[in-house]
């Protein structure tokens, strides 16, 4: 058997259904073999940037992506979408063709020697899980075993394997070839998962952890059966949606309500989420100061980070899902469940007083519009933001939240699309559509199944909001002073995209693909909004400060 039919065949025996992949001269022997199968097949996007991009958001969806590209440029483009999935935690076997072995120029101390060869391999070693160029063909199953394996044990993670063009050709014999024998990792104890009778004020905060170990509905049986109140990150913000313990979205970017929880919690328990700067906001010394602070992850390194940041707290290491159903919290919360109603009442996203052009109240409207059969995926920046403190998701949300990318959009609706088979929703900005507008071209190649609603704002919003804090509302390279500005409309149209004129007509239409254009008031920012330096109870716009205090206080 050829190698490239060998990998090819492992992937299909492995879940891979749709491998994402631009063609070139080192990844057409792949290509071939997979094409040659009825188990798996190739979808092309317009660059490997967004190939990589379908891949990571196929791996969020399905469990599993593949991105292929070939040498050199090849394999460089689709360098953000690895750092995205590295960052995520999110499992996909990137594969590049590189030149044979003999033109990689090993050992002649040249910048490059074959055409389009480069050490790509060690490029991408500080964000994958594992990362290797194969020089033997007898290692092809061995290698190919070992990045599932990392790829799927423990944190999740991007793999690289690099397979020089004459690795492909080889042929081999599948029954004589080595193969990866992995360790299995030490189960921690299960402690720390009872509280019983000393709390009056318990919180419990959710993270992307908890999608990555399939514990979705294990969160909301969890959360009915202690009656805690419930704050998420973003990257679980579908999960808790519409639950009456559910308080919002905490951090710098999160809803008033959510962060007033934190901030007066005598209990917080962070299932599944890093705690990173965006979720303590700064100082770290100042996230939950009145709580005690148990943090349970998949990652040793996260845990003891906590310590180094000035935040230190009681530490497990467990899968999320698996010590959600062990976690016991016991007493009376009804006055603190009533304390955290009364902030959501005062504190909505939508304040009476947005009109209805406000990208608030637009997401509003198209909450009503939503299907549990619908998947939301979003790129970068203010409609990202807009969302996470608005919209209420039915169905699964889709985003690369921690790298979070600009034009992250189009490449991840596709990729949602492959495996989804409902309808896609894609929320996304001017300056995320200009960074990948050719992607409308493979959308309407695959008459896909994508909502794509466009805020334009004219530039970059968040960015603006930023310069106006900081620099004296000054917006270099953030306006359409400097920026490109073209009729999206337009293009879309000549893509072949149908585009409509409202958000009923949009999302009563069932089939094919769909653009809607919003303009937006381009000093419209992100409210509220944690500026550097607070903590995440005092946003702004700010309260009157004994406002602020009888909500610390009481």
């Amino acid at each position: 058997m050829k190698v490239a039919h060998l990998i090819a065949k492992f992937l299909a025996e492995n879940g891979v259904r749709k491998v994402y992949t631009v063609s070139g001269g080192g990844d057409l022997h792949m290509i071939d073999a997979i094409c040659r199968r009825d188990d798996i097949r190739i979808i092309c996007p317009q660059n490997e940037q967004n190939a990589a991009y379908a891949a990571d958001a196929c791996a969020r969806i399905s469990g599993i992506g593949c991105a292929m590209a070939t040498s050199g440029p090849g394999a460089t483009h689709m360098v953000s979408g690895i750092a995205t999935s590295y960052y995520d935690s999110v499992p996909v076997i990137y594969i590049t063709g590189n030149q044979t072995r003999a033109r990689l120029g090993t050992g002649l101390g040249v910048r490059q020697f074959g055409f389009q060869s480069m050490p790509f391999v060690e490029c991408v070693q500080g964000f994958t899980k594992y990362a290797v160029i194969v020089m033997d063909e007898k290692d092809i199953l061995y290698e190919l075993e070992k990045c599932l394996w990392h790829a799927k044990e423990g944190r999740m993670g991007p793999v690289v394997i690099d397979v020089p063009d004459d690795i492909q050709r080889a042929d081999v014999d599948e029954t004589t070839l080595r193969h990866f024998e992995p360790t299995v990792s030490a189960i921690s104890p299960m402690d720390l998962y009872s509280f019983m009778g000393d709390y009056k004020r318990p919180v419990i905060a959710i993270g992307w952890g908890v999608h990555l170990s399939g514990g979705r509905e294990t969160a909301r049986k969890m959360i009915t059966r202690l009656g805690v109140p419930c704050v998420t990150t973003w990257g679980a913000a579908d999960v808790m949606a519409g639950h009456p313990l559910y308080v919002g979205t905490w951090g710098t970017h999160g809803v008033r309500a959510a962060n007033f929880a934190v901030q007066n919690a005598d209990l917080v328990v962070a299932i599944g989420t890093r705690l990173d700067t965006k979720a303590t906001g700064s100082p770290a010394s100042s996230f939950a100061p009145k709580a005690r602070l148990v943090m349970v992850d998949i990652d040793e390194n996260e845990l003891a980070k906590m310590a180094k940041i000035g935040r230190p707290c009681d530490t497990l290491k467990s899968d999320a899902k698996r010590y959600m159903e062990w976690l016991h919290i016991s007493g009376d919360f009804a006055e603190w469940r009533a304390r955290i109603d009364a902030w959501k009442e005062k504190y909505p996203a939508i304040q009476p007083e947005y009109r209805p052009g406000n990208p608030y109240r637009i997401m509003g409207l198209l909450g009503e519009y939503l299907k549990p059969t619908d998947m939301v995926v979003s790129d970068t920046g203010c409609p990202l933001a807009w969302a996470m403190q608005t919209l209420p998701f039915k169905g699964r949300f889709i985003h690369a939240f921690n790298q979070t990318p600009m034009g992250y959009g189009l490449g991840a609706a596709i990729g949602a699309a492959g495996e989804h088979p409902g309808r896609v929703v894609l929320l996304t900005g001017d300056g995320g559509l200009s960074e990948c507008i050719t992607e409308f071209a493979t959308i309407d190649k695959h008459k896909l199944n994508i909502k794509i609603i466009l805020f334009n704002n004219r530039g970059h919003a968040m960015c603006r909001q930023t310069q106006k804090q900081w620099l004296g509302g000054v917006y270099h390279g953030t306006s359409d002073k400097d920026l490109a500005t073209p009729d999206f409309t337009a293009i879309a149209q000549a893509y072949g995209i149908n585009c409509v004129g409202s958000m009923g007509e949009m999302m009563n239409n069932c089939a094919g693909p769909d653009f809607l254009e919003i303009k937006i008031d381009s000093e419209q920012g992100v409210v509220p909004q944690v500026r550097f330096g607070k903590s995440i109870e005092d946003a702004d716009p700010a309260l009157p400060p004994e406002e602020l205090a009888r909500i610390m206080n009481g």
